[in-house]
């Protein structure tokens, strides 16, 4: 006889386990939580964790807003510290994107958002050891940073778990398992599984499930890189979180006297089965040569490690 959940839940990124997480402070009955590795081995930990509000369309933003508040409260609704750094975030934009950029912030400030435009000179005052010269206006959030995905999946799950919820890590799921036309269970490497509620949140991988029920999900698997850099003391690393579209690139703080810089493009419609285990030299290259151009200090900085993995586009 198949084994039975009143919801499985196929991925134990942040997605996953956030939900278990909620459905079990829920009482929603019997909830397993599968992955094919284990907590946070796919995007989720490798994510960059930017919190951040700067987004132009107005429900993403609420989101983001009640994810922040949702930070700012981890040790009260989960019982564990918060990994949230709360560091300052700004977004710069090309000069031929100042008003879109200014329109954005209202918006994000009719939202709630604690969000304003700085000028070049406001700009430097906060940053002095940055080059501005091709920025007109920046928009700026003090109450933004991030946090580390691995622990937030982590501190869910584990949250989840202390509540009833069961959890299989090295447990592939091969397919759902239709019946009438509606999923009523999956198949997994050790047996099939009866559940009348199976909730899909395996990021690059959710595609194939949904073709096997009829559903045509528009994903696409987009592969990134990340670079963890250090200076040797702590006025070499960036104070703040940016993402800066003027150059293509993002970068934050990282402990004290490391950053994280990442980059916008890649290549996509990838397996995510196949991830390159490095980046490429060129790729390497050309993150370096504009976090330099933007943060001076960075000419010299020392490469800790590298991180590739996906967007779920």
């Amino acid at each position: 006889m198949a084994e039975t959940a009143d919801v499985v839940i196929v991925g134990a990124g942040v997605m996953g386990a956030s939900i278990a997480f909620h459905l079990a402070e829920r009482g929603a009955g019997r909830i397993l939580v599968l992955d094919q590795a284990y907590v946070a081995a796919g995007a989720s930990g490798r994510s960059s964790g930017l919190v951040r509000m700067h987004y132009s369309y107005p429900p993403e933003v609420h989101l983001a807003l009640l994810s922040l508040e949702y930070f700012n409260q981890w040790q009260e609704r989960l019982g564990r510290p918060s990994s949230f750094r709360r560091t300052g975030f700004f977004r710069i934009v090309p000069a031929s994107q100042a008003a879109r950029l200014r329109a954005n912030v209202e918006m994000q400030k009719a939202c709630g958002v604690n969000t304003q435009v700085v000028t070049r000179e406001e700009f430097g005052e906060l940053e002095p050891g940055w080059r501005l010269d091709d920025v007109e206006v920046a928009a700026y959030e003090p109450d933004s940073g991030y946090a580390d995905a691995a622990t937030v999946a982590g501190d869910f799950l584990a949250c989840a778990r202390e509540r009833g919820t069961s959890y299989r890590l090295g447990c592939r799921v091969r397919s759902l398992r239709i019946d009438g036309g509606r999923v009523v269970g999956v198949e997994t490497d050790a047996g099939p599984i009866d559940a009348p509620v199976v909730v899909v949140a395996a990021g690059a991988w959710s595609r194939r499930f949904f073709e096997q029920a009829g559903i045509p999900l528009p994903l696409e698997c987009e592969h990134h890189d990340v670079l963890i850099l250090t200076r040797s003391s702590v006025d070499g690393a960036p104070n703040r979180a940016c993402i800066d579209s003027s150059l293509g690139i993002y970068f934050r703080p990282e402990g004290q006297i490391q950053a994280l810089l990442g980059g916008f493009e890649g290549p996509r419609s990838l397996d995510p089965e196949t991830v390159e285990p490095e980046a490429s030299e060129s790729s390497i290259e050309a993150k370096l040569r504009r976090a330099a151009y933007r943060v001076p200090s960075l000419t010299e900085a020392g490469i800790v490690r590298q991180i590739t993995g996906y967007y779920t586009m």
